[in-house]
């Protein structure tokens, strides 16, 4: 700092110095939490959007979003999600959001939704980061297209359904076991007339129906 020495009218100068040392570090330490966050958010294998609570205006969001739902990131950031994903998404997911902001806790909800071709099933999961006084900050949105998943699902109890009802109508006992018999996982309903062995008794004591077989 240049100061000047009014008895001998010359310029004299003070410089100040301070330990950064500490600042600098908190610095580094943040800047490389920033960059693994990043990192983490770009990479998660699924769908991410970072939303202002308040406006519901989409700040941030991931590749995996991009991929999984066509959408451009320069598209998507800055606009409200009814813009990005359409009013009829807002009005499906707007409760489970409301909810997560309101609310300290996680809500996860599946809802339908088409983007001009076939129907998706989509789950979504929110919650909101906070501030040190409980205020939401950010709304976090991880969402992923669980519509294979639900079918293949649906095929399964499916077929569940027309085996047990194919099993059910035989006059033979049938059962479904473990290899060792340590546990029966089905038992017809022709299992006591033919053994006289009930099926809890087998479930109790997986022996018994051996002793008789």
């Amino acid at each position: 700092i240049q100061m000047l020495d009014e008895t001998e009218h010359r310029s004299q100068f003070v410089c100040l110095f301070t330990d950064i040392t500490e600042r600098k570090q908190r610095e580094r330490q943040r800047e490389m939490e920033r960059e693994f966050l990043e990192a983490l958010m770009e990479n998660l294998p699924m769908s991410l959007f970072v939303i202002e609570p308040g406006t519901l205006r989409i700040v941030a969001t991931n590749r995996y979003a991009e991929l999984e739902f066509g959408l451009r990131r320069s598209d998507v950031i800055g606009r409200m999600v009814s813009e990005t994903l359409g009013k009829s998404v807002l009005e499906l997911a707007l409760p489970s959001m409301q909810e997560a902001i309101d609310k300290h806790t996680t809500v996860e909800r599946d809802f339908q939704w088409s983007a001009g071709g076939p129907m998706l099933t989509i789950s979504a999961r929110h919650f909101a980061l906070r501030n040190a006084d409980g205020s939401p900050r950010l709304l976090i949105t991880l969402a992923s297209d669980v519509t294979g998943a639900k079918r293949a699902q649906t095929d399964l109890e499916e077929s569940e359904l027309r085996y047990r009802e194919l099993v059910e109508s035989m006059d033979d006992c049938v059962y479904v076991t473990t290899p060792r018999r340590e546990h029966y996982l089905y038992l017809g309903p022709s299992t006591q007339d033919l053994w006289g062995v009930s099926e809890e008794d087998v479930h109790r004591r997986p022996d018994s129906l051996t002793e008789v077989v």
